[in-house]
């Protein structure tokens, strides 16, 4: 069933068409107050009571507010790889295999989801699910 939540909150942060916070915040229902500001973005971070994540971050551009990232970490639920069903999602576009991240390793599969790539980081030996990231594109950058 954790699978299935997961499917259905990363589809609908894809389905946005920006990083827009008012969105983002609607979808994960909480607010993210601003916690770091630099000269190129702007960092929004809070608490999930959101079983599996138990926080998310945003960082959205401030030149180009079209483009931003937005980081899902999980807190202590379990959310095994082989609940997630990544083929539902279309084809892997990368994968990319970390193994020196303590304790045991990281291999993210990113699959792409219209302007949106959605990167999902799991533990190398047990497989669980560590976190999910969406990053957002201008279509003509993310079909390159």
């Amino acid at each position: 069933m954790t699978g299935a939540l997961v499917s259905s909150l990363v589809r609908d942060l894809a389905s946005l068409p920006s990083p827009a916070l008012a969105e983002v915040e609607r979808i994960l229902a909480t607010p993210l107050p601003l916690t770091h500001e630099t000269i190129s973005f702007r960092s929004f971070k809070s608490s999930l009571s959101m079983p599996p994540f138990a926080s998310a971050e945003l960082r959205v551009m401030k030149a180009d507010p079209e483009r931003g990232q937005l980081v899902l970490e999980v807190g202590n639920e379990s959310v095994r790889e082989s609940e997630l069903d990544l083929g539902a999602y279309g084809p892997v576009v990368a994968v990319n295999v970390s193994p020196d991240v303590p304790p045991e390793g990281l291999v993210s599969s990113t699959v792409q989801l219209g302007s949106v790539r959605v990167s999902f980081h799991v533990t190398g030996i047990s497989e669980t699910l560590k976190s999910v990231s969406l990053q957002w594109k201008p279509r003509s950058e993310a079909d390159r």
